[in-house]
Parts: structure tokens; C-alpha cells; sequence
């Protein structure tokens, strides 16, 4: 089963879902941002085997054509609004990105984990690049799912054949 999803091409088949049909979660802003790292949390369903949690996540510039360079930040804000039933989600974070080659002896095009988000504060999910493996063009996409329904999807158009943004 895990070969099929492998052998699937990445990211863009199914259409962004810039509004939760249901009115539960919101997307704020997409674009690329700053943001400090802040640590990093194993999720082993990601070509890395992590991901990196982040503070004072700042919008830059909204947009979903992105020219990407080192250390170049893209992403998703997101919140629960006043129409959800609970007051805390767990989320599962699905992404599809080109064919990535870890140096870890990981490969894939696409990966998942669990973030939580309240009403307290804003969520973030999104992509840094930091790793030479990492500088592969293509469509980046990410879903937030709730109880196993896709409640938004957003996908980006990274290049890296371009003069990025300086921030």
C-alpha cells in the first residue's frame, strides 16, 4: 500500500478549500511569512521524520506563486471560529509536495502529522526550506483535516529559478 501512495503524483489534483463548508475553522492568510523555530517534534509520516514548531509566525506576502529560496517560509494561518463545536481540535495536517529525497534514506511526496488548534490562538502549518534536498520545484499543497474530513486545502506554486523576496 505504501508504494502505491509513493507512486501517486504529488500535490494539486483536488481543488483549494479556502472556506470550511461548514463555518468551523477559517483560513486567515496564505502567502510566505517569518516566524522563529522554536523546536522540533518527531512525526514520522514526513520525508524529514520531524517538523518544526514556530512563534511570532508573521505574514510577508500573500500569495500562492511562491520564488523560494534558502530558508524561505510559505504556509497557511488558520482559526477556529465562533461556529465550532469544541473549543480545542485536533488536526491532522496532510502534505503533497514534489518527490523528496532525505538524506536519511526517506523518500516521498507527501507526508501527515497531528497539530492542535484553539480558539485562543492561531494555527499555522506550512513548508520552510532548509535542506538542499528540499530545493525541488512543483506544487505544495496542505489540508487540515478534522475527524477525517478535509475542512481546507490550499496549494503553492514553488519556484526556485527566481530572485526570492527579501524580508
Amino acid at each position: 500500500m505504501a508504494a502505491l501512495l509513493l507512486a501517486m503524483p504529488a500535490a494539486a489534483a483536488e481543488p483549494d478549500i479556502d472556506v470550511d463548508p461548514v463555518g468551523e475553522i477559517g483560513l486567515l492568510d496564505w502567502g510566505t511569512y517569518t516566524g522563529r523555530d522554536v523546536g522540533a517534534v518527531s512525526a514520522e509520516n514526513t520525508v524529514e521524520g520531524m517538523t518544526h514548531r514556530l512563534s511570532d509566525v508573521k505574514l510577508v506576502q500573500r500569495g500562492t506563486e511562491i520564488c523560494a529560496g534558502q530558508d524561505t517560509m510559505f504556509g497557511i494561518r488558520y482559526r477556529l471560529t465562533d461556529k465550532a463545536r469544541e473549543d480545542h481540535w485536533a488536526l491532522v495536517v496532510e502534505t503533497r509536495h514534489p518527490m523528496l529525497h532525505a538524506p536519511n534514506g526517506r523518500s516521498g511526496d507527501r507526508g501527515s502529522y497531528v497539530t492542535g488548534v484553539s480558539h485562543e490562538s492561531d494555527g499555522y502549518t506550512g513548508w520552510t526550506v532548509r535542506y538542499p534536498y528540499e530545493f525541488v520545484p512543483g506544487d505544495y499543497s496542505f489540508a487540515l483535516l478534522h475527524d477525517g474530513v478535509v475542512k481546507l486545502r490550499k496549494t503553492f506554486h514553488v519556484a526556485f529559478d527566481c530572485v526570492p523576496l527579501v524580508s
